[in-house]
């Protein structure tokens, strides 16, 4: 079902592309609240999560909510909402749901329907809320292939991170399946997320054949701190002589002298076969010595 003409008046790709702000993260009274803003031109579209919530099983709506929390979902621009859906759960835990067109309070019809599952998708999607159940849920429908599909949905480079991360955690995958990990991996736009990904998950490619694939992901990324960061770990908890070859061979390719030296530094020797195994600094270059 696709959602109403007014809904569509802010396409998420747009929105995401324009603006993706964590607007706020507050506790109250055990009640932690969660607010996201995006922005398109004058329109907006406002989620607001209070508490506790489980989203339904095909992710269209909410299931529950833990008491004296709620959710709300807004439309509209930065002096009103044209359009509103607020579900509110009692001190028992019962749901309470009002939808509002221009202020006014409407029955929920097809297009209202149509309308919160495309915003309910958005922010589950978007802030990595039910991550690993939802993997688990793909795996089960299928497969590895569909996680990674709905990673292409995923706009948010956090939850692209938490999402990829789960999938190499909880399923058991081949070495193929496991370098489309790698390719999907170089969407992510931050050098952090994609930092943090790599270092997650760099038990499951420390070995010949996928050590290329962890590498050339690792090579994307722009910030010299990152790949110092990442190069450091691979360093200090791998001292196969091919993964330090190609720790070396990347790392002379980083700007920063000191990024570099603090990687080639004594700190990070390694023993190896026949005696300590060293990266050393040779001018610009670098080489590994036994």
């Amino acid at each position: 079902m696709s959602p109403s003409p007014r809904s569509s008046a802010i396409p998420l790709a747009v929105v995401t592309l324009a603006a993706f702000a964590l607007c706020g993260c507050t506790a109250h009274a055990d009640q932690t609240t969660t607010t996201m803003r995006w922005s398109s031109g004058l329109e907006t579209r406002t989620l607001q999560v209070r508490g506790s919530v489980e989203f339904a099983e095909d992710d269209r709506d909410v299931k529950s909510i833990s008491p004296g929390g709620s959710l709300l979902i807004e439309d509209g621009n930065w002096l009103r909402a044209d359009r509103s859906y607020f579900v509110r759960a009692d001190s028992s835990g019962s749901l309470l749901r009002t939808y509002k067109v221009a202020g006014r309070e409407q029955a929920m019809d097809a297009a209202a329907r149509a309308w919160v599952a495309c915003a309910m998708l958005t922010l589950i999607r978007d802030t990595g809320r039910d991550a690993g159940p939802r993997v688990e849920r793909f795996l089960r429908k299928g497969g590895p292939a569909a996680v990674l599909r709905e990673v292409g949905e995923i706009r948010n480079d956090g939850s692209k991170k938490v999402y990829l991360r789960e999938l190499v955690g909880r399923a058991r995958l081949g070495e193929d399946e496991l370098r489309d990990v790698m390719r999907t991996a170089r969407n992510i736009g931050s050098d952090g997320d994609k930092t943090e990904l790599l270092i997650d998950v760099w038990s499951s490619y420390s070995r010949p054949n996928l050590r290329e694939a962890w590498f050339t992901t690792l090579s994307g990324v722009g910030s010299d701190g990152d790949k110092r960061r990442a190069l450091e770990y691979t360093i200090r908890n791998d001292s196969d002589a091919g993964t330090l070859a190609s720790a070396a061979s990347m790392a002379g390719n980083i700007g920063s002298d000191g990024d570099k030296t603090a990687i080639f530094g004594d700190r990070h020797q390694r023993p190896g076969p026949g005696g300590p195994a060293a990266l050393v600094p040779i001018g610009a270059k670098h080489r590994l010595r036994w």
